[in-house]
Protein backbone atom coordinates (compact mmCIF):
# COMPACT_ATOMS: atom_id res chain seq x y z
CA UNK A 1 0.00 0.00 0.00
CA UNK A 2 0.87 3.74 -0.60
CA UNK A 3 1.95 5.93 2.32
CA UNK A 4 -0.30 8.41 3.59
CA UNK A 5 0.18 12.05 1.76
CA UNK A 6 1.45 14.27 4.04
CA UNK A 7 -1.13 16.30 5.28
CA UNK A 8 1.19 19.39 5.42
CA UNK A 9 2.21 19.35 1.20
CA UNK A 10 0.36 21.91 0.14
CA UNK A 11 2.63 24.32 2.66
CA UNK A 12 5.81 22.76 2.38
CA UNK A 13 5.30 23.15 -1.77
CA UNK A 14 4.17 26.71 -1.42
CA UNK A 15 6.51 28.78 -3.54
CA UNK A 16 7.17 32.12 -1.68
CA UNK A 17 7.03 35.68 -3.34
CA UNK A 18 10.13 37.95 -2.39
CA UNK A 19 9.40 41.53 -2.94
CA UNK A 20 10.69 44.49 -1.49
CA UNK A 21 10.17 45.35 2.22
CA UNK A 22 7.25 47.49 3.38
CA UNK A 23 9.21 49.97 5.15
CA UNK A 24 6.52 51.07 7.43
CA UNK A 25 6.19 47.18 8.50
CA UNK A 26 10.29 46.71 9.36
CA UNK A 27 9.89 50.47 11.39
CA UNK A 28 14.03 50.76 12.71
CA UNK A 29 15.03 48.32 9.84
CA UNK A 30 14.80 50.83 6.97
CA UNK A 31 17.73 51.99 6.84
CA UNK A 32 19.45 48.82 6.99
CA UNK A 33 17.06 47.91 4.30
CA UNK A 34 17.84 50.95 1.82
CA UNK A 35 21.70 49.57 2.75
CA UNK A 36 21.46 45.92 1.31
CA UNK A 37 19.86 47.08 -1.65
CA UNK A 38 18.38 44.08 -3.60
CA UNK A 39 19.44 41.54 -1.12
CA UNK A 40 16.65 42.46 1.28
CA UNK A 41 13.11 41.16 0.30
CA UNK A 42 10.39 40.22 2.39
CA UNK A 43 7.36 37.62 1.97
CA UNK A 44 4.52 36.31 3.73
CA UNK A 45 4.22 32.34 3.99
CA UNK A 46 1.22 30.21 4.76
CA UNK A 47 0.98 28.30 7.60
CA UNK A 48 -1.69 26.14 9.09
CA UNK A 49 -3.87 27.24 12.14
CA UNK A 50 -3.48 23.79 13.51
CA UNK A 51 -0.82 21.51 12.82
CA UNK A 52 -2.76 18.72 14.20
CA UNK A 53 -5.77 19.43 11.49
CA UNK A 54 -4.17 21.15 8.72
CA UNK A 55 -6.77 21.33 6.65
CA UNK A 56 -9.03 23.11 9.67
CA UNK A 57 -7.64 26.89 8.32
CA UNK A 58 -4.87 28.57 7.97
CA UNK A 59 -3.00 32.31 8.71
CA UNK A 60 0.18 33.61 7.16
CA UNK A 61 3.93 34.21 8.82
CA UNK A 62 5.47 37.20 7.44
CA UNK A 63 9.34 36.50 6.76
CA UNK A 64 12.49 39.02 5.89
CA UNK A 65 15.73 37.60 4.10
CA UNK A 66 18.68 39.09 3.48
CA UNK A 67 20.71 36.91 0.71
CA UNK A 68 24.44 35.32 1.63
CA UNK A 69 26.91 37.92 -0.17
CA UNK A 70 28.61 35.26 -1.27
CA UNK A 71 25.73 32.79 -2.95
CA UNK A 72 28.24 30.32 -4.26
CA UNK A 73 29.43 29.93 -0.72
CA UNK A 74 26.06 29.53 1.20
CA UNK A 75 25.69 27.02 3.31
CA UNK A 76 22.10 27.95 4.55
CA UNK A 77 19.82 30.16 6.85
CA UNK A 78 20.43 31.16 10.21
CA UNK A 79 16.68 32.41 11.92
CA UNK A 80 16.23 34.78 14.26
CA UNK A 81 13.53 35.30 17.24
CA UNK A 82 14.01 38.11 19.79
CA UNK A 83 12.25 36.48 22.52
CA UNK A 84 9.34 37.71 24.60
CA UNK A 85 7.18 35.85 24.02
CA UNK A 86 5.73 38.10 21.64
CA UNK A 87 8.79 40.13 20.71
CA UNK A 88 8.68 40.47 16.46
CA UNK A 89 12.25 39.59 14.67
CA UNK A 90 11.30 40.69 11.09
CA UNK A 91 13.62 43.48 11.48
CA UNK A 92 16.42 41.15 12.65
CA UNK A 93 17.63 39.97 9.67
CA UNK A 94 18.25 43.56 7.97
CA UNK A 95 19.63 44.83 11.25
CA UNK A 96 22.28 41.66 11.63
CA UNK A 97 23.21 41.83 8.05
CA UNK A 98 24.02 45.33 7.68
CA UNK A 99 26.35 44.73 11.16
CA UNK A 100 28.14 42.14 9.49
CA UNK A 101 28.04 43.13 6.17
CA UNK A 102 29.88 45.96 7.00
CA UNK A 103 32.40 44.24 9.68
CA UNK A 104 36.33 44.89 9.75
CA UNK A 105 37.95 41.50 8.41
CA UNK A 106 41.24 43.12 9.79
CA UNK A 107 39.72 42.60 13.01
CA UNK A 108 39.32 39.08 14.65
CA UNK A 109 35.71 38.79 15.24
CA UNK A 110 34.90 41.39 12.50
CA UNK A 111 36.16 38.65 10.19
CA UNK A 112 34.30 35.94 11.50
CA UNK A 113 30.83 37.96 11.19
CA UNK A 114 32.04 38.61 7.84
CA UNK A 115 32.36 35.08 6.97
CA UNK A 116 28.64 34.35 7.97
CA UNK A 117 27.86 37.21 6.22
CA UNK A 118 28.87 35.72 3.18
CA UNK A 119 27.87 32.43 4.01
CA UNK A 120 24.32 32.36 5.16
CA UNK A 121 21.25 33.99 4.68
CA UNK A 122 19.52 35.74 7.25
CA UNK A 123 16.11 35.24 8.11
CA UNK A 124 13.72 37.38 10.62
CA UNK A 125 10.10 36.80 11.04
CA UNK A 126 7.02 37.98 12.81
CA UNK A 127 5.97 35.09 15.38
CA UNK A 128 2.37 33.81 14.65
CA UNK A 129 0.16 36.18 16.18
CA UNK A 130 2.33 39.33 16.14
CA UNK A 131 3.63 42.23 14.22
CA UNK A 132 2.98 41.27 10.13
CA UNK A 133 1.96 38.09 10.82
CA UNK A 134 -1.60 36.97 11.45
CA UNK A 135 -1.95 39.13 14.18
CA UNK A 136 -3.67 38.57 17.21
CA UNK A 137 -5.40 41.52 18.95
CA UNK A 138 -7.43 41.25 22.23
CA UNK A 139 -9.90 44.52 22.60
CA UNK A 140 -12.90 45.04 24.90
CA UNK A 141 -15.20 47.87 25.68
CA UNK A 142 -14.35 48.00 29.51
CA UNK A 143 -12.04 50.50 30.25
CA UNK A 144 -8.68 49.50 32.05
CA UNK A 145 -7.59 50.57 35.76
CA UNK A 146 -5.00 53.94 35.57
CA UNK A 147 -2.17 52.01 38.09
CA UNK A 148 1.49 52.93 39.08
CA UNK A 149 3.87 50.15 38.20
CA UNK A 150 4.40 48.16 41.31
CA UNK A 151 8.12 48.79 41.49
CA UNK A 152 7.08 51.47 43.29
CA UNK A 153 3.74 50.96 44.33
CA UNK A 154 3.00 47.76 46.17
CA UNK A 155 -0.26 49.32 48.26
CA UNK A 156 -2.98 46.64 48.07
CA UNK A 157 -5.01 48.61 45.97
CA UNK A 158 -2.64 49.15 43.46
CA UNK A 159 -2.22 45.46 42.77
CA UNK A 160 -5.78 44.99 42.98
CA UNK A 161 -6.15 47.16 40.10
CA UNK A 162 -3.36 45.15 38.25
CA UNK A 163 -4.91 41.96 38.95
CA UNK A 164 -8.06 43.73 37.54
CA UNK A 165 -6.21 44.72 34.25
CA UNK A 166 -4.43 41.54 33.54
CA UNK A 167 -7.59 39.54 34.11
CA UNK A 168 -9.47 41.75 31.87
CA UNK A 169 -6.43 41.24 29.11
CA UNK A 170 -6.98 37.49 29.42
CA UNK A 171 -10.57 37.56 29.22
CA UNK A 172 -10.73 39.80 25.91
CA UNK A 173 -7.70 37.16 24.54
CA UNK A 174 -9.53 34.07 25.23
CA UNK A 175 -12.28 35.65 23.45
CA UNK A 176 -10.23 35.67 20.38
CA UNK A 177 -10.78 32.38 18.57
CA UNK A 178 -7.31 33.05 17.22
CA UNK A 179 -5.85 33.19 20.46
CA UNK A 180 -5.69 28.90 21.20
CA UNK A 181 -3.78 28.63 18.09
CA UNK A 182 -1.01 31.12 19.17
CA UNK A 183 1.87 29.17 21.71
CA UNK A 184 5.07 27.84 21.47
CA UNK A 185 4.57 24.29 19.61
CA UNK A 186 2.85 25.86 17.17
CA UNK A 187 5.68 28.73 16.69
CA UNK A 188 8.04 25.84 16.41
CA UNK A 189 6.60 23.94 13.86
CA UNK A 190 5.90 27.13 12.00
CA UNK A 191 10.29 27.84 12.44
CA UNK A 192 10.19 24.06 11.20
CA UNK A 193 8.06 25.43 7.69
CA UNK A 194 10.06 27.93 7.18
CA UNK A 195 12.94 25.82 6.95
CA UNK A 196 11.76 23.20 4.65
CA UNK A 197 10.18 26.36 2.49
CA UNK A 198 13.93 27.65 2.22
CA UNK A 199 15.06 24.10 1.33
CA UNK A 200 17.45 23.87 4.33
CA UNK A 201 18.40 20.52 6.00
CA UNK A 202 19.10 22.05 8.86
CA UNK A 203 17.95 24.59 11.17
CA UNK A 204 20.19 27.62 12.02
CA UNK A 205 19.01 29.63 14.85
CA UNK A 206 19.63 32.67 17.25
CA UNK A 207 17.68 33.21 19.91
CA UNK A 208 17.38 35.31 22.74
CA UNK A 209 15.76 35.39 25.97
CA UNK A 210 12.38 33.56 25.22
CA UNK A 211 13.81 32.63 22.54
CA UNK A 212 16.20 30.41 24.42
CA UNK A 213 12.59 28.33 25.38
CA UNK A 214 11.34 28.71 21.72
CA UNK A 215 14.68 27.32 20.50
CA UNK A 216 15.19 24.34 22.92
CA UNK A 217 11.22 23.50 22.00
CA UNK A 218 12.15 23.65 18.27
CA UNK A 219 15.44 20.94 19.24
CA UNK A 220 13.15 18.96 21.72
CA UNK A 221 10.34 18.36 18.75
CA UNK A 222 12.96 18.49 15.83
CA UNK A 223 16.56 17.14 17.55
CA UNK A 224 17.17 15.72 13.76
CA UNK A 225 16.79 19.03 11.95
CA UNK A 226 18.08 21.27 14.54
CA UNK A 227 21.90 23.26 13.21
CA UNK A 228 24.13 25.75 14.91
CA UNK A 229 21.91 27.16 17.17
CA UNK A 230 23.19 30.35 19.60
CA UNK A 231 21.27 30.94 22.76
CA UNK A 232 21.72 34.06 24.65
CA UNK A 233 19.96 35.22 28.07
CA UNK A 234 18.76 31.99 28.51
CA UNK A 235 15.70 31.00 30.03
CA UNK A 236 15.74 28.16 32.61
CA UNK A 237 13.93 25.41 30.48
CA UNK A 238 13.93 22.77 33.22
CA UNK A 239 10.95 24.03 34.87
CA UNK A 240 7.47 25.58 34.26
CA UNK A 241 7.16 28.76 32.23
CA UNK A 242 5.40 30.55 34.88
CA UNK A 243 8.81 29.55 37.44
CA UNK A 244 11.28 31.00 34.46
CA UNK A 245 9.25 34.15 33.89
CA UNK A 246 8.64 35.11 37.81
CA UNK A 247 12.09 34.49 38.51
CA UNK A 248 13.29 37.19 35.45
CA UNK A 249 11.11 40.19 38.15
CA UNK A 250 13.41 38.97 41.17
CA UNK A 251 16.73 39.56 39.38
CA UNK A 252 15.68 42.65 38.11
CA UNK A 253 14.98 43.73 41.32
CA UNK A 254 18.37 42.49 42.48
CA UNK A 255 19.82 44.05 39.44
CA UNK A 256 18.32 47.58 40.60
CA UNK A 257 19.08 47.51 44.18
CA UNK A 258 22.34 45.87 44.04
CA UNK A 259 24.04 47.20 40.80
CA UNK A 260 22.03 50.25 39.29
CA UNK A 261 20.97 52.60 42.18
CA UNK A 262 24.35 52.12 44.61
CA UNK A 263 26.48 52.99 40.37
CA UNK A 264 24.22 55.78 40.29
CA UNK A 265 24.55 56.86 44.18
CA UNK A 266 28.53 56.95 43.51
CA UNK A 267 27.61 58.91 40.17
CA UNK A 268 25.39 61.55 41.52
CA UNK A 269 26.71 64.24 39.52
CA UNK A 270 25.43 62.28 36.26
CA UNK A 271 22.28 60.43 37.99
CA UNK A 272 19.35 62.57 40.06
Amino acid sequence: ANPPEDPLVSFKQQHLVWQACDSTLIGEGENAITHLGERAKCALMRAPLDYGNPAFGELQVALSRVTAEQPDQREGSILFNPGGPGGDGLVFAPLYAALWSDADPADPTGKLLKEMSNRYDLIGFSPRGVGSSSSLTCSSPELLEITVDPKFDRSPENLRKELYNARLQAQACIKNPLSKHIHTDATARDMDLIREVLGDAKLNYIGYSYGTWLGTWYASVFPERAGRMLFDSSMNVAGSFDDATLLQEVGSYRVLNQILTPYAARHSGRFN
